[in-house]
């Protein structure tokens, strides 16, 4: 899937793909070495703020978390649409790894991160299907629920 195939199915489904974040530290959003396409943790961000904050399992729902998820899989989406062209296109997601800010006792972390999950496969098909890790941790940045990175192979 080419620049021009993605924005399409893009279209058909609603979607419409927030600019790439710029990174807020020392490091790079993207690397592409030998193919492969590693982008930087993204969290769900909306209106230029944090889509929700807090832990997950104490101050943000399921449902709300998974949203978050869905979201920071979006900006993944952008992040790659950011390095598509008509010569390089998505071969396969290879990886996702997704952290879940939760609470101690908190153990649906996959659930959560099938927001990623699902919406990379409804834009990109079988291509979207990947290895993942779904971990919960004690915070993340800007108290985020949800922070997502993925490995995608380009060709």
């Amino acid at each position: 899937m080419n620049r021009i195939e993605l924005d399409r199915r893009l279209a058909e489904l609603g979607i419409e793909l927030p600019p790439p974040k710029a990174a807020i530290a020392n490091y790079v959003p993207t690397v592409l070495a030998a193919g492969f396409l590693h982008i930087s943790g993204q969290v769900a961000f909306k209106d230029g703020v944090p889509f929700a904050v807090g832990q997950v399992g104490t101050e943000v729902s399921i449902e709300r978390a998974k949203e978050a998820a869905r979201l920071a899989g979006i900006s993944l989406l952008s992040q790659l649409r950011s390095q598509l062209n008509d010569n390089v296109s998505v071969i396969r997601v290879c990886s996702v790894t997704g952290y879940v800010h939760a609470a101690t006792e908190f153990t649906a972390h996959p659930e959560v991160i099938n927001g990623t999950s699902d919406v990379l496969v409804e834009v990109l098909g079988d291509k979207g299907r990947h290895t993942r890790a779904a971990v919960g941790v004690s915070s993340l940045p800007f108290r985020c629920p949800v922070e997502v990175s993925a490995v995608i192979q380009l060709g």
